[in-house]
């Protein structure tokens, strides 16, 4: 159990007693109907909020065995007001405007502020992709609460576990029933009168966490929505927030607004790493410097774009105090985060129904196969109806998969890992350019063969496979046939600059003197770096 500080201690109280002043006293004396009972009262309220806060003001951290206080790594986040995968454009529109290493929003959707946006909405149902900060957001939401920075009175409800404390939950009356539970555990009088008067009067800010979390075996996820809906028409006058996976959402909640989760801005990215290393300035500014100025590490800042995975990337650096050179190490750490960690870590079990025949090997070899032949292609925007026959493709060499769904596999791998993601109405893209990139390599590397390197060898002088070939390189096992095939391939489309051939020599034999600061491995990854970057070649001119 984390311990309180004395000033967290302090903030309870002052929210406890402001409650009391503003609510309690008229409460206790008109609708009890007895004297003051201002000490009692206050020590409920007390116990209740200080539960509260030991859930809501901690954060667990992947890859760490304590929980983070929330205050301390908080980064503000932006909300869009507008739901991506409703923006209907074309898919030449999505090509022509939309790049796929830096995903750039629609002038139509507006990144806001999720503070104001919380401040000036009252039912928000607030989407987002795995790992977006969705429940970190409705925690902050809480703390503010507890300050008084938002007048309301907080009350947090975890889907999951509300469905699960009562299958089959679908009035409203039973919603309210399980937030009465919460607070008779913390022995507030009268509790069912204390939380009816404080909806009627509009006082009560209700967090509904995880709607995606709720199974939809046997309608409990349908069932659970019907109470929703019925619950927030008949006590829904002061604050509701719903959040919810964005590719898991297909219900209709007509009282609210709809918003979305933002990516992280490179500024953003810069004040949560500052947040992370609060304590080494020096520390801090080096991971900037390296994720956000060295145009070497693109395809991470991709990745940073998501707090989760930029909670990942700080973690690695805060281990090695770099960014390691074979970058497929974070990438199946990034992956692995998204496909099996963060719901774990969590305890979640999410429905198996559609991936039941599908274990972690096999999504893991679906993703690569799609990824290969989308970049084979040339494609990052896919329609539904070029993706979906891609993935029955794969499914059909599933053994126990008799009649492939690709559709719904396509729809559970978004809501699930967030792997894949939906642009637009009905088009598709892998989450990051990274990610493509990653399990294109994976395919390469899992169909080893003369042929197979050899055919990767034909896009040598072409820019889009420059972080392919460093995945693959850094992938196997045994790299001397792909290092050969490199070499001949370099050489055959070399001129006779000195440092190109002295490049292709390095390559072999990985002895240049001044490359002694790395080991082997990291020195052919960066010959074979600089053999990409061709604008650079002439820059090598000094090593040899």
């Amino acid at each position: 159990m984390p311990t309180l500080d004395p000033q967290t201690i302090e903030t309870i109280s002052q929210a406890a007693q402001i409650l009391w002043e503003t609510f309690g006293k008229e409460f206790v004396q008109k609708v009890l109907k007895r004297g003051s009972d201002e000490v009692n009262w206050r020590r409920s309220v007390e116990k209740y909020y200080t539960s509260l806060y030991e859930y809501a003001g901690f954060v667990h951290v992947l890859g760490k065995m304590e929980s983070e206080k929330l205050e301390e790594i908080f980064t503000d986040v932006n909300v869009l007001d507008k739901i991506l995968a409703e923006q209907r454009y074309s898919l030449d529109h999505m090509r022509e405007h939309f790049g796929p290493r830096a995903f750039r929003y629609s002038d139509k959707v507006k990144r806001q502020p999720g503070l104001d946006v919380l401040h000036s909405h009252n039912k928000l149902f607030i989407l987002g992709k795995p790992g977006a900060g969705k429940t970190t957001f409705l925690k902050w939401a809480a703390l503010q609460a507890i300050r008084r920075e938002i007048n309301y009175f907080p009350i947090f409800v975890a889907l999951k576990t509300l469905s699960d404390s009562k299958p089959g939950l679908r009035t409203g009356d039973e919603v309210l029933d399980y937030i009465v539970r919460l607070c008779r555990v913390h022995q507030i009088p009268e509790p069912r009168q204390f939380i009816e008067r404080l909806l009627q009067d509009n006082k009560c800010m209700v967090l509904f966490d995880g709607l995606d979390e709720v199974n939809v075996e046997n309608r409990q996820r349908d069932l659970l929505i019907d109470g929703l809906n019925e619950f927030v028409t008949q006590y829904g006058g002061g604050k509701v927030l719903i959040t919810c996976r964005v590719a898991a959402n297909d219900y209709s909640f007509t009282q609210f607004d709809y918003v979305e989760m933002a990516d992280f801005s490179r500024e953003q990215i810069g004040a949560f790493i500052d947040k992370w290393f609060s304590y080494d300035k020096d520390l801090a500014e080096r991971c900037k410097n390296e994720l956000l100025k060295d145009n070497q590490n693109q395809a991470l800042l991709e990745l940073a774009q998501i707090p989760l995975l930029l909670t990942l990337l700080c973690l690695t650096y805060e281990e090695r105090f770099e960014f390691p050179p074979n970058r497929s190490e974070i990438y199946e750490e990034a992956t692995r985060a998204l496909l099996v960690k963060w719901d774990s870590s969590r305890k979640i079990r999410r429905d198996p129904a559609v991936y039941k025949e599908l274990t972690l090997r096999h999504k893991q070899k679906l993703f690569a196969f799609t990824a290969y032949q989308t970049f084979l292609a040339g494609d990052y925007f896919l329609s539904q109806k070029q993706l979906v026959p891609q993935i029955e493709a794969y499914l059909v060499n599933v053994p126990g998969v008799s009649e492939p769904d690709g559709e719904a596999v396509l729809q559970a791998i978004e809501a699930q890992h967030g792997i894949f993601v939906e642009r637009a109405r009905r088009i598709h893209s892998f989450s990051h350019l990274t990610l493509q990139e990653y399990y294109t390599a994976n395919f390469i590397v899992a169909n080893e063969a003369r042929r197979s390197l050899a055919n990767l060898m034909a896009y040598v002088e072409d820019n889009r496979w420059r972080e392919v070939f460093l995945l693959v390189a850094g992938m196997l096992e045994d790299g001397g046939l792909f290092f050969r095939l490199f070499a001949e391939a370099l050489d055959k489309i070399g001129s006779e600059d000195m440092a190109l051939k002295a490049l292709l020599k390095g390559v072999e034999t990985v002895r240049p003197a001044k490359l002694n600061e790395f080991n082997p491995f990291e020195a052919r990854l960066l010959l074979i770096s600089w053999a990409l970057d061709y604008e650079s070649i002439n820059a090598l001119q000094g090593i040899y």
